[in-house]
């Protein structure tokens, strides 16, 4: 039985190299190499033994490493689940409250052992994470992360990226022992210059209020709202769909080329005519209206923000926003078009 076990786990390893040498090589060429004038991959690992049984450890994972919070990580929807190309949201609250997402790429995956993810930014942040029995009640977990860094910075690097591994292995004890996830710290900011500022544009759509409707309130046309022509938005798993207090998650290129994810909730909503949402992930008051009124001709279609912002740049920001928000509207109006004609064919 033993000599068994022990073939099994021999092969189980040699899967799980052949796994992590598979995801290094498909690395961006400047990345994987050293042959980069200023950037070197470098790689630390962290390793702690569990006297749990491995598949219990699985179970717990990605949520308890990538340290999960306030809800759990959820899988964006059109990329694959538990498999390779599967793209999962982290959300986290930042010190200032804002809930900030960050995205996640399964690069390789040996079910009930490894795990190779990549935080998708513009430095890649690649970690393996391998579950590995060391009896039938016990087990090892190892993180390994690896990171570009400038050569001349490489070490000092290891050292300070090496509290990230820590930090996930401490998440993974207390979750084991059934302890709550650790809340974020909040930190003071000085708001004694915020100013508020309010912004509204509206335009006329040539179809019933209803049709509009159809098309401005799903989740998944919240991507209107966003410049990035391959935004993807969806209800965030667990939430009311269709019903204030549903919470949008909206996967964007706000500075391109990085894909990061926002957190919209509805606020209010007469269904049918208006609702409105507000950013949470914004460290300011940042909320946005939309009122439909059947007018002859069509649907007036107001849309209405408010924001809080610092004086200095409040009235950039209002600039800004009023920019955004007649973006929307024709956005808006060639998607009703575009259905009006779809659903007439």
């Amino acid at each position: 039985m033993r000599r068994r076990f022990e073939a099994r786990q021999a092969e189980i390893r040699a899967h799980a190299t052949e796994v992590r040498e598979r995801a290094r090589a498909e690395l961006p060429e400047k990345l994987r190499t050293d042959t980069h004038r200023t950037l070197t991959n470098v790689t630390t690992v962290v390793r702690r033994g569990f006297d749990r049984p491995a598949a219990e450890v699985w179970a717990l994972l990605p949520d308890a490493l990538l340290g999960a919070d306030e809800m759990p990580t959820f899988v964006v929807p059109g990329t694959a689940v538990d498999d390779i190309g599967e793209v999962r949201c982290l959300v986290r609250r930042r010190g200032d409250g804002a809930l900030v997402g960050s995205l996640h790429e399964l690069l390789a995956i040996v079910p009930g052992h490894t795990r190779v993810t990549r935080e998708v930014r513009q430095l890649p942040l690649v970690t393996t994470t391998t579950v590995e029995p060391t009896s039938d009640t016990s087990c090892e977990v190892a993180v390994w992360l690896t990171f570009p860094s400038i050569r001349k910075e490489a070490e000092e690097m290891r050292a300070r990226m090496a509290i990230v591994p820590r930090v996930q292995l401490d998440e993974l004890t207390d979750r084991l022992a059934g302890l709550p996830p650790v809340a974020t710290r909040r930190t003071q900011h000085d708001e004694s210059d915020l100013r508020s500022a309010e912004v509204h544009v509206r335009d006329t759509l040539p179809a019933t209020p209803a049709d509009v409707w159809a098309v401005v309130r799903p989740a998944e046309n919240a991507r209107l709202d966003q410049a990035d022509p391959d935004a993807v938005t969806f209800t965030v798993p667990g939430t009311p769909a269709g019903e204030v207090g549903e919470k949008i998650c909206l996967v964007a290129r706000w500075r391109p080329p990085i894909r990061e994810a926002a957190i919209l909730e509805v606020i209010a909503q007469e269904s049918g005519t208006s609702f409105a949402v507000r950013s949470l992930s914004a460290p300011h008051l940042l909320a946005q209206a939309v009122v439909l009124k059947a007018v002859p001709g069509g649907t007036e279609m107001t849309v209405t923000v408010h924001l809080h912002e610092h004086e200095p740049v409040i009235e950039r920001e209002a600039a800004t926003r009023r920019a955004a928000a007649l973006a929307y509207l024709d956005r808006v109006r060639e998607a009703v078009a575009l259905s009006r004609g779809t659903a007439g064919a």
